[in-house]
């Protein structure tokens, strides 16, 4: 019997069973990362699952290491607000954000070294109490140039018209009768140990202390001190 002579019931019955009967043991392949073996059932869709004694972690097989992934996740925190930063002198007699050391007695600098605590600018433009370095050899009521030198030793800053005076928080850390004199009420009650009470809000003379130049009596602030 020829195929032309089949009866058409027939001839789909063969299609039918040439096509189920299809090699099925052949699927698509399953590419998997490292760490990671393909899984998958017979009718259902194949994939990926991380090998005994790894788990997944942002996308990737990682070995677990006391019951978690060695990746730690991401730091969220904030940064630390300007009250949270080290501080070695109380806000109250220093506002601006942080003060790195003490200027009343060097305290936080090697002053074994010759260096000294002093208001300065930071690389990033902001007046910080900071460590300067040596020579700082100028004595209490010797003569001084904030600017060339020679500079005051620990716990002193040079201060109008040129002279050595003894750095302080409040008048309890005076000696002698003598008050202590702040700087500027905008920075706090830090200041020098002088005759008299605060200073009247008014511009700083050359060597007086500043933040910004209208600070000054000269319009010319440069590293804390007017010029």
């Amino acid at each position: 019997m020829s195929m032309r002579s089949w009866p058409l019931f027939l001839i789909m019955a063969v299609l039918l069973v040439v096509v189920g009967c299809g090699d099925t043991s052949e699927s698509d392949a399953v590419e998997c990362g490292p760490n990671s073996s393909p899984v998958g059932f017979q009718g259902a869709e194949s994939g990926c699952e991380c090998d005994d004694g790894f788990e997944m972690s942002g996308g990737t097989c990682v070995a677990v290491q006391n019951g978690s992934s060695q990746q730690d996740p991401p730091d969220t925190s904030p940064n630390p607000p300007a009250e949270d930063l080290p501080r070695a002198l109380p806000i109250s007699c220093w506002r601006p954000p942080g003060s790195l050391c003490d200027p009343r007695d060097g305290e936080g600098c090697n002053v074994g070294a010759g260096e000294t605590c002093d208001i300065a600018q930071t690389v990033e433009g902001d007046l910080n109490l900071i460590c300067l370095p040596g020579p700082n050899p100028q004595g209490l009521d010797e003569s001084c140039n904030p600017s060339s030198g020679p500079f005051c030793s620990a716990g002193l800053n040079c201060v109008e018209p040129g002279v050595c005076k003894q750095f302080c928080c409040s008048d309890s850390d005076c000696s002698g009768g003598l008050s202590c004199r702040a700087f500027s009420a905008q920075v706090g009650s830090l200041g020098v140990c002088e005759d008299g009470g605060d200073a009247p809000d008014q511009c700083a003379p050359p060597g007086g202390f500043c933040r910004t130049n209208p600070d000054c009596c000269s319009n010319n602030c440069h590293n804390g001190h007017c010029h």
